[in-house]
């Protein structure tokens, strides 16, 4: 890991993507917010100087990040960070960033969960807890994009994931992504043991309605009525 380190972070067109590809198989243990920040550090750089036509050194690193976030400890101060990064990267529509910003989005997600993050204040209000200090960044996406997480958040969250529903090469993406938002946020809420007048819960509406859209035969649409509790 020491050699791989040193290689990593070192600008390198033709090395540095393949040592964070390997980083990102090793790096399962004794992962910190140090090692993060380099990563962090390394990414930006990355995308300050990539074009269109060549971003698979930017996509290399965030599958890498994908793969140490479920290492970090509890009392790391980048995972909820990390969120409304692969938030952002979804909103600017950039598909050669698409199905790597849904990973690291359902890694963040998930990651929270395990370490009971979401106990007490609940899926929607942590995460936009970790929104704050970002707030003037995304603030200026909500505009352009016309949306507003504090007043819908499921489907403000929904939206620029259920672009790529259109899009057959993004589909099973999307669908894996809404699917593991729908369940953890009903993972993280009181609800009772559903019965025949049982109603889709406000926080997963979003959610629910774009896997609908996908729910076209019995068992699927039955499937999805279990995973939403109803």
């Amino acid at each position: 890991m020491g050699l791989l380190t040193s290689t990593a972070f070192q600008l390198s067109p033709s090395v540095q993507p393949r040592a964070f590809v390997v980083m990102g198989t090793l790096a399962h243990s004794d992962v910190d917010d140090d090692l993060l920040y380099q990563m962090l550090v390394a990414l930006r750089s990355a995308m300050k100087s990539a074009d269109e036509s060549d971003t698979h050194c930017v996509v290399s690193m965030l599958n890498c990040i994908c793969n140490v976030v479920p290492s970090l400890p509890e009392s790391s101060r980048y995972i909820g960070t990390l969120f409304w990064f692969a938030v952002a990267l979804l909103q600017s529509s950039h598909a050669p960033f698409y199905t790597s910003a849904n990973e690291l989005l359902c890694a963040c997600i998930e990651t929270l969960h395990s370490q009971g993050a979401f106990e007490g204040r609940g899926f929607t209000a942590t995460l936009l807890e970790a929104r704050s200090c970002l707030e003037d960044i995304h603030m200026q996406l909500d505009q352009i994009l016309r949306l507003n997480f504090d007043s819908d958040f499921s489907f403000s969250l929904a939206a620029p994931i259920f672009k790529g529903i259109r899009r057959p090469p993004f589909r099973e993406s999307a669908i894996k992504t809404l699917r593991c938002l729908l369940t953890t946020t009903v993972a993280t809420m009181d609800i009772s043991s559903p019965g025949t007048d049982a109603t889709v819960q406000r926080d997963i509406l979003g959610y629910f309605i774009a896997l609908l859209s996908v729910s076209t035969d019995t068992q699927s649409y039955q499937q999805l009525l279990q995973e939403a509790h109803v």
